[in-house]
């Protein structure tokens, strides 16, 4: 945990997936950018980012935006995807500042692990889960 932001790192199918649980900030952003980028060195290029549990996202100025933006642009780069699970509300707010982005929406954990294996939605299920805290000392 650094300052009032939290990121948890799970594996789901063998897909690195970040979640952020409280309240965006600059930290966070950098942490997570971080964390991408650590990702992306250890070879793997298909990540999810659950922001379902973020705060303070909603009304925010563009920038959270551009810094997804910036991380979905490098995995583009290297062949990689990024996903990015939200809710409706914050997925519409998404598509209407940006309308055209470098990663994909998705509503579930699920639904963007299913996108990144090619299967159809509800045909996958999590083959293991691996949780693991990060914070910026590591």
């Amino acid at each position: 945990m650094v300052g009032g932001e939290n990121l948890v790192m799970h594996l789901n199918s063998g897909i690195p997936v970040v979640q952020i649980v409280g309240m965006w900030t600059d930290a966070t952003e950098h942490l997570l950018k971080k964390t991408v980028s650590r990702l992306m060195a250890a070879g793997h290029y298909d990540i999810i980012v659950n922001l379902a549990s973020a705060t303070g996202l909603a009304g925010m100025e563009r920038s959270w935006l551009d810094g997804l933006g910036g991380m979905a642009a490098s995995l583009r780069s290297r062949c990689g995807r990024l996903d990015v699970v939200a809710n409706v509300e914050l997925i519409r707010e998404g598509l209407i500042r940006q309308a055209q982005s470098c990663w994909r929406w998705a509503t579930s954990e699920e639904e963007a692990v299913c996108r990144v294996k090619g299967l159809s939605n509800g045909v996958c299920a999590p083959v293991s889960i691996i949780k693991a805290r990060l914070n910026e000392g590591v």
